[in-house]
C-alpha cells in the first residue's frame, strides 16, 4: 500500500506546502508517525481545510516523541491522535483509502522499568482516508548503509529501509 498514489512521505508534503504549491489533499487524512514532522504535517493539513486529520502512532500518548507544545497546538487546531496503533495494511476501494491498524497495549515490565508495546490479539480497526502521509523514521541516512554495504550489521530490506519486526518495532540489533 505504500506505493499507492495517495500515500506519500510527510516530509515531501511539507516541502511542497512550504514551496507554496497549492494542494487539496481531500476531506480525510491520516498521518502515520509520532515525531515532529508527523505532527506538523497534521497541523498543515488542518490549515489546508482537511476536515478530519488523524495522527496514528504506535506509542502511548506519554511516549510521543514530538515536542509536547507541537502536540498541544495540533490538538487545539483540530488534529486527532490515535495512539497505541500500528499500521498493518493500506487498501483502496472506489477511490477511498482504508488503513488497517493493529491496536497495541503496554506489556508488564519484565527485566527493566521500560514497558514494551505489544499487539492486542485480533483487535484490528479500519480508518478511511483520502490521503495517507507517513513519517516513520525508516529512511537510510547514509548511502553506505544501503542493502549492498559489506560492513552493515543492521539487516536491511531490498529497498534500502531498515528491516523491522512489525510487532516489536525492533531491528536485529540488541542495542
Amino acid at each position: 500500500g505504500m506505493d499507492h498514489p495517495f500515500v506519500h512521505p510527510a516530509r515531501d508534503f511539507l516541502q511542497a506546502v512550504n514551496e507554496g504549491k497549492k494542494q487539496f489533499p481531500g476531506r480525510r487524512a491520516v498521518v502515520l508517525g509520532g515525531n515532529n514532522i508527523a505532527v506538523e504535517t497534521a497541523r498543515s493539513l488542518v490549515r489546508l481545510g482537511v476536515e478530519e486529520v488523524i495522527v496514528v502512532h504506535s506509542g502511548s500518548p506519554s511516549k510521543l516523541i514530538a515536542h509536547q507544545h507541537v502536540v498541544k497546538a495540533a490538538e487545539r487546531e483540530g488534529g486527532t491522535f490515535f495512539p497505541m496503533a500500528t499500521p498493518v495494511r493500506i487498501g483502496e476501494r472506489h477511490g477511498t483509502l482504508f488503513l488497517r491498524v493493529q491496536r497495541m497495549v503496554l506489556a508488564a515490565p519484565e527485566h527493566h522499568d521500560q514497558r514494551d508495546v505489544v499487539p492486542i490479539e485480533e483487535v484490528v480497526e479500519s480508518l478511511q482516508a483520502d490521503i495517507i502521509l507517513y513519517s516513520l523514521g525508516q529512511h537510510v541516512l547514509r548511502p553506505d548503509m544501503g542493502p549492498d554495504a559489506q560492513d552493515a550489521t543492521l539487516e536491511m530490506c531490498d529497498d534500502g529501509l531498515f528491516k523491522v519486526d512489525l510487532q516489536s518495532k525492533k531491528t536485529n540489533l540488541d542495542s
